[in-house]
């Protein structure tokens, strides 16, 4: 009835009330509440905003048409240059309205600027409408759970009401109300007040003002950060028209430029933000550079300082007496490929220039800061800058110039959400989302579009998991890629962290899973297919692909149940974007092939026992970010610390089921992870490490990156893998347990709401999540200590079992080096 009412309402061409019609229909039928008819609003905008446009174009009246015509004709004496420009107008006009509708991966195209301003309102009430949903339900909430909670602190329904009766007041009045009411704040108010109001003693308990005055710490060693994927701002060089000549070096990435652009003009900044796809590059009229400075990723989005990335660690090496000279902001383009980086920006090359200056004017040598994907290039440097294909130092010249490399959360050994982005354009973050908020997104951007856009990104296959089967779980035999495993992997195979055998589950769906009649088992031919088939790319489109695989391609992912490994998913992904395949085959290896005695020089390292130098197996680069193939420096006095948190539920392994709708499994992106799949026990809570939330096995990490990765080569194969570390380097390991808000954890339940807000408040100096752990007070005091004058070197902390862990997969790994051979 709803849905009736609303398609009555857009044939009559009253899109708000159709949104209103849609709302009071369904409030009337089920006697919903505020939420629900806000969720019914939202849910008719995104209706009207696909169905508007069509609409626009193809109901013109015809005698609206006419009157034009002679309107334009009667006055064309008077005004000849006006009527002739309202003639060509008048008659494109008539022209679109004769058109078909043109279907798109995101609704229908629209052909006029009316037609798109339409849209694009709709994008925003439907925005508006979630925020005012989401506000007016959490309070009704909060005030649900104070009432009927017996065990609740008394001061908790004195706060509530206190917060929601002084919306509008100061943050200081709340505060105080709210001690004055009993509450416990200090766990709150370490060095900020509770509501981002200036502490008068904030500056006194900065964690670089207690070293300074414990350890009489002042600056020593100079500073390179290397920041991680999507924290460097991008800035416009040269574009296209759309994007404007007025935005000239403006932030396109990390700056509200970003939101504008996502919202007005959607396709632009899409095809703005992505590469060449068939070689990774810039495409033609488009140059997107890094920004340069530690502006360029202190804070995500410029000056707004709740958004920090490295803005709290620079603001406490400055209270040691670190200054701009002495702290270099190695920033780059992540999009790009390591080896392009070099070729196109000189990165590599200005990098060691810069290390060499410091040398010279400071006589110290420097500290490398890395995060997440940081750690990658970073290590990447360390082999280039030795080898003979690179920058020709040497193998002495990291002993000579480099103190040490600080990973803080790197992905030393890959991530599954970069696996799960490529394979369907999906991950934890999205899996989550409610439906409304999902239908908003997909408005926005689709799965497919996702998809395309990462498999352009040349530096995202840098942090696919390495290893393979030996670390990851699954057949050995594929470790080295001589075989693959889709389906004969069992329980003997699980992965030594607890998690499935298979990396990727294709299982078959629920019963009445699908939209579309006849279907039963997801597969789809090419007569099926023939509906959905898409446009032809347009010339300037040069990241979709917009050209839906052949019926074995796209069944061998739809084909279930299906129990694919890491190595049978990378196969998958390559069979289905072949270029994608080959680019990522010329610039990086995933295999754990661990060198010889005789090979512990960068330089000294075969190529998989291949003589032919135009293969790409021999290209040297390849291995240069694989730390289970390239040695570490050969330098005694190196540093190596990894930093990271845990105790944290973090994706692992995903279970997939076929798209619902045959659009969607005709596309290139045909799966979907299952988000009705749920395992956990009895009063665990919902996400918790060693359960399946929404169709994702999580592990122990900090959130983003699995504790395997973080961990294993820092606490064992560094010191076991003898030929991995030649110099005997002494890697340090440092372990940050996670911490929630103890408010928050005691007025809302256990939910995936919960969740997404202990994230977005940053926990205040105390939680290890992947980018929050920048501004941990403890990680932060002991990079201080370890680049200061603190004369006091960091040792092992561990709270994890990694070691333990650790030496399965060392055990496996050894194993798997009989399929190199």
């Amino acid at each position: 009835a709803a849905a009736a009412a609303a398609a009555g309402a857009d044939r009559s061409g009253r899109a708000a009330g159709s949104v209103r019609r849609f709302a009071s229909v369904v409030a009337e039928r089920v006697h919903c509440d505020v939420w629900l008819r806000a969720t019914a609003a939202a849910a008719a905008a995104a209706h009207v905003c696909t169905a508007t446009p069509r609409r626009l174009r193809t109901a013109a009246p015809v005698q609206q048409r006419t009157a034009r015509r002679v309107h334009a004709v009667r006055h064309a004496r008077h005004a000849p240059a006006a009527a002739a420009r309202r003639r060509r107008h008048v008659q494109s006009a008539a022209a679109a309205a004769a058109m078909p509708p043109t279907k798109t991966t995101t609704g229908w195209r629209c052909r006029d600027r009316c037609c798109t301003c339409v849209r694009y309102v709709c994008q925003l009430s439907a925005l508006v409408v979630v925020l005012a949903t989401t506000v007016s339900f959490i309070f009704p909430l909060l005030d649900d759970l104070l009432q009927s909670s017996s065990d609740s602190p008394d001061w908790m329904s004195d706060a509530y009401s206190v917060v929601t009766n002084g919306i509008g007041k100061s943050g200081r009045d709340i505060e105080q109300a709210l001690i004055a009411a009993g509450a416990d704040l200090s766990w709150f108010m370490n060095t900020t007040s509770m509501f981002g109001e200036e502490d008068d003693d904030a500056a006194l308990d900065s964690v670089g003002v207690k070293v300074k005055q414990h350890y009489n710490a002042t600056a020593k060693h100079p500073i390179v950060f290397v920041p991680g994927i999507v924290t460097t701002g991008l800035e416009i060089w040269k574009a296209r028209a759309c994007a404007g000549k007025q935005n000239f070096r403006s932030r396109i990435w990390g700056s509200t430029l970003m939101f504008r652009k996502l919202l007005l003009a959607r396709d632009c900044w899409l095809s703005h933000m992505s590469l060449n796809r068939s070689n990774w590059r810039d495409p033609n009229g488009i140059q997107l550079r890094a920004c340069e400075g530690l502006a360029a990723a202190d804070f995500w989005l410029g000056d707004y300082k709740q958004f920090w990335v490295w803005g709290r660690l620079i603001e406490e090496l400055a209270e040691i007496g670190y200054t701009e000279r002495s702290m270099h902001m190695a920033s780059y383009d992540w999009r790009i490929a390591f080896d392009e980086l070099e070729r196109r920006d000189h990165y590599f090359s200005r990098l060691k220039a810069h290390v060499e200056l410091n040398s010279a004017i400071f006589k110290e040598k420097t500290y490398f800061i890395a995060h997440s994907m940081g750690f990658a290039v970073a290590f990447h440097f360390l082999s280039w800058v030795q080898s003979r294909h690179g920058g020709g130092g040497g193998s002495d010249w990291v002993a000579n110039h480099l103190a040490g490399l600080i990973n803080v959360g790197g992905p030393v050994l890959g991530v599954p959400k970069a696996v799960a982005t490529l394979l369907s354009g999906e991950m934890r973050n999205t899996a989550q989302l409610p439906p409304v908020l999902a239908a908003i997104k997909d408005n926005f951007v689709t799965r497919s579009e996702v998809s395309a856009g990462f498999k352009t990104l040349g530096s995202l296959p840098s942090m696919w998991p390495r290893g393979g089967a030996a670390v990851w779980g699954g057949a050995l035999a594929t470790t080295a890629g001589s075989t693959t495993s889709s389906g004969s992997i069992g329980d003997k195979d699980r992965a030594v962290d607890g998690a499935p055998a298979a990396f990727v589950d294709v299982g078959k769906p629920p019963a009445d899973y699908y939209t579309d009649e006849d279907d039963d088992n997801g597969i789809e031919d090419d007569e099926n297919c023939a509906e959905h088939a898409a446009p032809p790319v347009a010339a300037d489109d040069h990241w979709h692909t917009r050209k839906y695989p052949n019926t074995t391609i796209r069944n061998l992912l739809l084909t279930c149940p299906a129990r694919h490994d890491i190595g049978a998913v990378f196969d998958l992904v390559s069979k289905v974007s072949p270029r994608w395949g080959e680019l990522t085959k010329q610039h990086y290896s995933m295999g754990a092939r661990l060198p010889k005695y005789d090979e512990i020089s960068v330089d000294n390292i075969p190529v998989d026992d291949d003589d032919d130098a135009t293969t790409i197996s021999y290209l040297p680069h390849r291995r240069w970010t694989n730390p289970l193939e390239v040695p570490l420096p050969l330098a005694p006095k190196f540093r190596m610390l990894c930093l990271y948190g845990v105790g944290k539920a973090t994706e692992r392994s995903y279970h997939y089921v076929p798209a619902p709708t045959r659009a969607e499994r005709c596309s290139d992106v045909p799966i979907c992870i299952n988000t009705t799949k749920h395992e956990y026990d009895d009063g665990e809570e919902i996400g918790a490490i060693g359960s399946t939330n929404v169709g994702i096995d999580l592990s122990d990490g900090d959130g983003t990156v699995p504790l395997i990765s973080l961990g294993y080569m820092c606490a064992h194969g560094w010191h076991y893998h003898k030929t991995l570390n030649g110099a005997g380097i002494k890697p340090v390991v440092r372990e940050y347990k996670h911490k929630t808000i103890p408010l928050l954890d005691s007025v809302l339940p256990s939910t995936n709401l919960r969740n997404y807000l202990r994230d977005f408040l940053r926990g205040d100096g105390q939680s290890a999540e992947h980018v929050n752990l920048m501004g941990n007070e403890k990680l932060l005091h002991d990079i201080l200590v370890e680049v200061s004058t603190a004369n006091e070197q960091l040792d092992n902390s561990i709270v994890s079992d990694i070691g333990a862990l650790s030496e399965k997969v060392a055990a496996r790994i050894d194993e798997a080096q009989k399929f190199y051979q």
